[in-house]
Parts: C-alpha cells; sequence; structure tokens
C-alpha cells in the first residue's frame, strides 16, 4: 500500500502534531489524519473520507479507518455473518504496508464504508461507542476506587 500515499504532511490538531496522507480507494483519494495514542497501549489509527458525493456507494463517496496496534498491543477481531474470530494480524498483513514504522506482528484492522447514508451513520456510530466505553471506564474505575 506504499505506492498508495499520494501525499503526506503534518499538521496540528488540539495542540499534537497529527500526520496527514492520502490514500486511494477504489481509484478515490481519500484524505485521511494519522495519530496514535502514547501510553503503555499504543494504537495508531489512520481516518479520513472524500466526502459526501450525494447518494450510495455508487456515487463515490468512501471513509476509511484503520487501527494499528504497536509494541504488544492486544486485540482481535470477529468478522463475518458467523462471528468467526480470528487475531488482527491473520486479517491483514501487516502495519508495514501503512508505512507507519510498524512491524509484521503489530495487530491491523482496516474498515472501508461507502455510501453518504453509511459514512454518517459510521462516524455516529463510533463517537457513541467512544462515549459508551468511556462511561463504563468510568464507572468501573469509580467502583474499584481505581
Amino acid at each position: 500500500m506504499k505506492d498508495k500515499f499520494a501525499s503526506e504532511f503534518e499538521s496540528t490538531v488540539n495542540n499534537r502534531k497529527t500526520r496527514q496522507v492520502t490514500l486511494e480507494i477504489d481509484r478515490k483519494k481519500v484524505d485521511c489524519e494519522v495519530d496514535s495514542t502514547i501510553d503503555v497501549a499504543n494504537l495508531t489509527y489512520v481516518a479520513g473520507t472524500n466526502g459526501m458525493h450525494g447518494g450510495d456507494a455508487g456515487h463515490g463517496s468512501r471513509a476509511v479507518l484503520t487501527l494499528i496496534g504497536t509494541d504488544g498491543f492486544c486485540m482481535g477481531a470477529k468478522y463475518g455473518p458467523s462471528g468467526n474470530t480470528m487475531p488482527f494480524e491473520k486479517l491483514f498483513k501487516d502495519a508495514e504496508d501503512l508505512d507507519l514504522n510498524g512491524f509484521e506482528s503489530d495487530p491491523v484492522l482496516s474498515v472501508v464504508v461507502e455510501g453518504d447514508a453509511e459514512i454518517q451513520a459510521f462516524a455516529d456510530v463510533l463517537i457513541k461507542a467512544g462515549q459508551a466505553l468511556n462511561r463504563q471506564i468510568e464507572q468501573y474505575r469509580k467502583a474499584h476506587d481505581r
């Protein structure tokens, strides 16, 4: 995928430097932001969209979310209608393909969403899911004095 990076530059978001890249998905350019958590658990995201194009997938709108775990980040995936479980590193080749200084054993998950309504729903659900997880983490910490 290295050849798919059309451009790259750094910008500042919330006083943090983020990397910006342009990916090509289905011959459509998608501007993405790249940023990482720097903590005990290191997780990098690549997220972006080429915007709304007035309809379903056939009109050309695309969004991508890629997660790359590094330094021993532990995660797995369920996919398909039967909910088969498999480690991410078996589903996706490696983080090196994304030119993020990854290693072959780093788990990588990529999701591409097509269509205006689908992209908006995907973004909305990610926000709600993050809020739900943060609420539950906070409740657990309060209940266990952590």
